[in-house]
């Protein structure tokens, strides 16, 4: 038994007879299997019972229960099976109807339901091992994968005094999708439900076929499906209910996980049609959204209220305050991480993480991550880009969140926009433009101040936000961080990979391997890596305390022991995409400072430090492979993919990438996203206390979610948890 209770401990079986549940008592030590309640049959031989399980201070008991037609009960505890409350559970959630489990929820079938061995427990719908925390604190710490999350992970963990080593498979840091890719960072992403009228639409625009803009392999197309449906299922349900009136108590709220939680609903406190439409509303609901109506809300004014001391009564006055009538979205059964609320809250905090943690300690890091945080007056970051403007390649306006004027573009990210329809959307309502914390420019300012990117294609507007934004220059903050890291004692083993890891309670073992292959240009300058199995001894390492794995979508087998949910459950999806760089000094030195969005299109530039343009984006789903993965292959042509959408279609949306593309000296490029079923929320997992921490990044924002993702990896490294109940929720306890 995982956990056997005191001996003289009674504990409850139920068992069904004639069609109806009995409660039975036994002492815990008293065997299960053959064991006689109160006297009376064995429960063997009950035919319409099924075997009792012990697990902590519960009985489970598995499979189905004859003419009651129950599927399962979980006493003493309340839950619902395979369900990661914290107590461990038998029953996986799943079924096996044929008499076998998929392998990788290593459990055994028992009357139609998966349920784990004695000395695992259900997580994720897979049997863990249970382990104690660890009793000592972490001294060494190994760090596998050193793009964006690994490198600012390893970066956390030696600011808090840990020796370090970095491992990566390529012979140095950001040498894929890390260092291939546009990096714009927008901490405010939700807000840009702004463009499009309301989250309704937002929802639907970027669903729509116009915009899917994807191209996949045959394998890729079910791989695709199969993660689709695990996100909708990880997602669950939302319900919108729309109130004529509102008044103060109709509804109660409490600090729910990651948005403001329904406690209670007074029907009575309405009227009319408002006092049938508030019993649809169900205590334990969580309010993920409200319509545009009230007061401007976008969801991070919903975490932050939750994230007060009184959420009711600050919901109380906004509701009362609403422009009505007033739409309510409500997320029912969802994991918190879907929570559009607790995703947007999680982006603002990454930004202040990155302002108030990163550039605080690490003024030099403005070398590579150009946002007006770097410019704040007053800062270490302001005075360490005044005291070298030409490392840093630009120099600070007064007031780096100040409106442009004239020709200037200035800092941040501007979204530009080549229908009339998204301009009309953010000239509805000159109130919201301010509340939105967009910068609104009209066709002739946008044509002027963007004159260089637009490649002569006009455009019809743009919206610029300075507040919380910026691009990383990718190509330069690998060198800045190494310096630092190197500073602060970290060592780095370059051409190795993670090829197995195992866990016990007293130690931590990592197998790495030569990592082979070689990178190769063709003769259209389109760069990628041919994998090749590499020759060497595999080394075993047991001096590490700690150990986080950071390898993005190129998870490999290495983990298929440890989380085979990953793979198994459809967890993680590698997306390809693709990136053009081309030659030097094509954007003059006062358009370099800011990173763009063509927001139609999908396409996310930025400037290097000496003026080339690289450009990213675009959906390919491969077969999921680590060589597939690993090879970050440029797709073109019919042949390679399903559908007509490939790298070239992508990159000529817009006049400036079909110009790009025809010069011979751009350089072409692919990348691997790693998607996380959570939507916009990065894979973060702890498994064994800690012994072993999951950070992939956040997939299409990695370079927004990694500055919060990595202070959590490394607390939990440090104590199992992590520090702010606010994120709580933000990680898998394994």
């Amino acid at each position: 038994f995982v956990s056997r209770p005191p001996a003289a401990q009674v504990v409850q079986i139920i068992c069904c007879e004639g069609g109806s549940a009995m409660l039975h008592d036994v002492e815990a030590t008293a065997p299960l299997n053959g064991s006689s309640p109160n006297g009376g049959e064995t429960l063997a031989k009950k035919s319409s019972c099924r075997t009792g399980i012990i697990v902590g201070c519960c009985i489970l008991i598995v499979g189905a229960l004859g003419a009651s037609g129950a599927a399962y009960f979980l006493a003493r505890t309340g839950g619902q099976a395979g369900q990661d409350d914290g107590a461990c559970q038998a029953d996986t959630g799943g079924t096996c109807h044929s008499g076998e489990c998929w392998d990788w929820r290593r459990a055994t079938c028992s009357a139609g339901r998966c349920v784990c061995p004695l000395g695992r427990c259900a997580r994720e719908g897979s049997c863990a091992l249970e382990m104690d925390p660890p009793k000592s604190k972490p001294k060494e710490v190994a760090v596998v994968g050193c793009g964006i999350a690994g490198a600012l992970t390893a970066l956390e963990l030696a600011h808090r005094g840990l020796k370090v080593t970095v491992f990566d498979r390529e012979a140095s840091c950001f040498v894929g999708t890390s260092g291939r890719i546009a990096a714009e960072m927008m901490f405010y992403s939700y807000n840009k439900a702004f463009f499009h009228g309301g989250w309704s639409n937002i929802e639907a625009g970027v669903l729509a076929v116009k915009n899917v803009q994807a191209s996949a392999s045959p394998e890729g197309v079910k791989k695709a499906a199969m993660f689709s449906l695990k996100n909708q299922k990880t997602s669950g349900d939302t319900i919108t209910v729309s109130l004529a009136n509102y008044k103060k108590g109709a509804l109660t709220f409490k600090r729910g996980e990651g948005s403001p939680k329904v406690v209670a609903i007074c029907s009575s406190c309405l009227s009319g049609d408002d006092a049938e439409a508030i019993t649809a509303i169900k205590p334990g609901w969580h309010l993920e959204t409200m319509e545009r109506e009230i007061k401007q809300v976008i969801p991070y004014d919903l975490h932050r209220i939750n994230e007060d001391k009184s959420p009711d009564e600050e919901m109380q006055k906004l509701l009362a305050e609403a422009d009505h009538p007033i739409k309510l979205k409500f997320l029912i059964r969802g994991e918190p991480r879907t929570n559009q609320a607790y995703e947007a809250g999680f982006f603002e905090a990454a930004g202040h993480r990155l302002r108030d943690f990163f550039l605080v300690q690490y003024p030099e890091l403005c070398e590579a991550v150009i946002t007006p945080f770097c410019c704040v007056p007053g800062t270490v970051a302001r005075a360490w880009v005044d005291n070298n403007p030409h490392k840093a390649g630009y120099m600070c306006p007064a007031d780096p969140f100040a409106e442009a004027k004239g020709t200037e573009n200035g800092m941040g990210v501007t979204h530009i926009f080549s229908t009339q329809t998204i301009v009309n959307n953010m000239n509805a309502d000159g109130d919201e433009k301010k509340a939105w914390s967009f910068e609104v420019w009209n066709a002739s300012e946008t044509n002027k101040r963007m004159k260089h990117w637009l490649g002569g294609q006009h455009m019809f507007g743009a919206a610029t936000n300075r507040q919380e934004s910026g691009f990383v220059r990718t190509e330069l903050i690998f060198s800045v961080i190494q310096e630092i890291l190197t500073r602060k004692g970290a060592s780095f083993r370059f051409g190795r990979e993670l090829a197995g890891i195992s866990m016990t309670a007293d130690t931590t073992s990592m197998e790495m391997r030569p990592a082979g292959g070689q990178w190769t240009n063709s003769a259209e300058n389109v760069r990628t890596f041919q994998p090749v199995q590499a020759k060497g001894e595999t080394e075993t390492f047991h001096n590490f305390d700690r150990v986080v794995i950071s390898t993005g979508g190129a998870i490999g087998s290495a983990l298929d022991d440890l989380d085979p949910t990953l793979k198994g459950d459809h967890q993680l999806l590698p997306l390809m995409g693709y990136i053009i760089v081309g030659p030097p000094e094509q954007l003059p030195p006062s358009e370099r400072d800011i990173g763009v969005v063509f927001e139609n299109e999908h396409m996310y530039l930025r400037s290097t430090m000496n003026g080339s343009f690289a450009v990213g984006g675009g959906m390919y789903f491969g077969d999921g492979t680590d060589e597939d993965v690993r090879r970050l292959r440029w797709s073109s042509g019919v042949t390679e993919q399903m559908g007509y959408f490939d790298a070239k279609n992508y990159m000529e949306q817009a006049e400036i990438g079909k110009q790009l593309m025809q010069d011979p000296k751009t350089l072409k490029l692919g990348g691997c996203r790693p998607m996380s079923v959570f939507g916009n929320f990065p894979m973060l997992k702890s498994y064994g206390g800690g012994r072993v921490v999951l950070n992939t990044g956040g997939g299409a924002n990695g370079f927004v979610t990694s500055w919060k993702s990595a202070q959590l990896a490394t607390d939990i490294v440090m104590t199992g948890t992590v520090e702010e109940p606010a994120w709580e929720h933000a990680f898998t306890k394994l």
